[in-house]
């Protein structure tokens, strides 16, 4: 690849970041999770612009390894964005910035001790790397939890999965474990490969960032941290309610109780056909508090709130289709009236329940 267009591609970078960092921050509803989002992507365009400028002109001595200096924000600033995205009251606390202490501390050395660079440089990419795949790992299982949780709260997670997070994971571990094998390659086996491949990846992955980071939603809206704190659930104690039920007292008996109002409640207000349906709006609906219904449903029924409220709208279709409705609508249509609100998750979650597509069980009705 000549320089002129790694050149070009790296100013595309640029322009492509500050474009995207833009977008995020003129949302209506700015949130942490948007500001983290535009300041990663300044970031990314503040690297390609030192980078641009290093192959361009004699490199400042001082700023020759800011580039691999800023990699070090990535894995904490991903870490970060996760974090307040996946919780209900999210704002930054002082103890988030210790994660960027490593990056203060390479940059004041790289420009209070600028001697030294080979060794310098050497120990900056040995911390790059194992900064970014720890933070890869820890991420990962920040979504596994995260993943975990939404199924107790809502019965539609689309959009709220975060797979795109995940993805991002996946591909900038997978990016890591690149770089340490080309390393092991020139150090140990003396073969050196051409690094023009890691740059045509960047404009693929500032698009893949921004683009979804501009489109994901609130997971934990305004109005549901309210349904929460009416429904007498309280903020600081709701993950040991969640996770253990020792101080809940609830016998099982009163359960059964909440149990056959939640049936009760599917059956007669069919609460299921709301696409959005989520833990605190049932509490309100049946005035029985979160926790109590998400530890009737995971030790009672033995159950999450996602796999409950969905049966019913499987169910739901499935009454449709062995009736006359399968012949005067669409089974996409359907789905829509029953609860679903995506073509996708509706083929997934009834395959996973009838283990059959709608359209084979539509078949072996007729």
């Amino acid at each position: 690849m000549s320089e002129n267009l790694l050149t070009g591609i790296l100013i595309f970078c640029m322009i492509q970041s500050i474009l995207f960092a833009i977008l995020s921050s003129t949302k209506k509803k700015k949130l942490i999770k948007d500001k983290l989002m535009s300041i990663w992507l300044l970031i990314l365009s503040l690297q390609t612009f030192l980078i641009v400028l290093n192959m361009q002109v004699q490199p400042i001595r001082t700023l020759i390894n800011a580039p691999l200096i800023i990699t070090l924000l990535y894995g904490p600033l991903l870490f970060l964005y996760v974090s307040k995205l996946t919780k209900i009251r999210a704002k930054l606390l002082i103890i988030d910035f210790v994660h960027f202490i490593p990056f203060v501390l390479f940059l004041s050395i790289s420009f209070l001790y600028p001697a030294n660079r080979n060794l310098f440089t050497k120990l900056l990419a040995v911390v790059s790397c194992l900064s970014g795949i720890v933070y890869c790992f820890v991420t990962y299982f920040q979504l596994r939890n995260h993943k975990k949780n939404i199924v107790t709260k809502f019965s539609n997670i689309e959009n709220i999965n975060l797979k795109w997070v995940s993805k991002l994971v996946i591909g900038l571990l997978f990016i890591w474990c690149g770089v340490i094998l080309l390393v092991v390659l020139k150090r140990f086996l003396h073969i050196e490969l051409s690094l023009n491949w890691f740059f045509t990846i960047i404009p693929v992955f500032i698009f893949f960032l921004g683009y979804n980071g501009i489109r994901q939603q609130v997971i934990y809206p305004k109005n549901q941290e309210i349904g929460i704190n009416v429904s007498g659930e309280i903020q600081r104690r709701q993950k040991s309610y969640e996770n253990t039920y020792k101080k809940s007292g609830l016998q099982l008996d009163s359960m059964k109780t909440i149990y056959d109002k939640l049936v009760s409640s599917m059956h007669n207000d069919k609460l299921y056909l709301n696409p959005t349906l989520s833990l605190s709006e049932l509490s309100e609906a049946i005035n029985s508090p979160a926790h109590h219904i998400t530890q009737t449903l995971n030790e009672f029924a033995r159950i999450n709130f996602y796999d409950f409220i969905n049966s019913f709208r499987v169910d739901a279709v499935k009454s449709k289709i062995e009736s006359d409705d399968v012949q005067k609508f669409t089974l996409l249509a359907i789905a829509f009236d029953c609860g679903f609100n995506s073509k996708s998750s509706f083929n997934r979650i009834f395959k996973s329940y009838t283990g059959k597509s709608p359209s084979e069980y539509k078949k072996n009705t007729e």
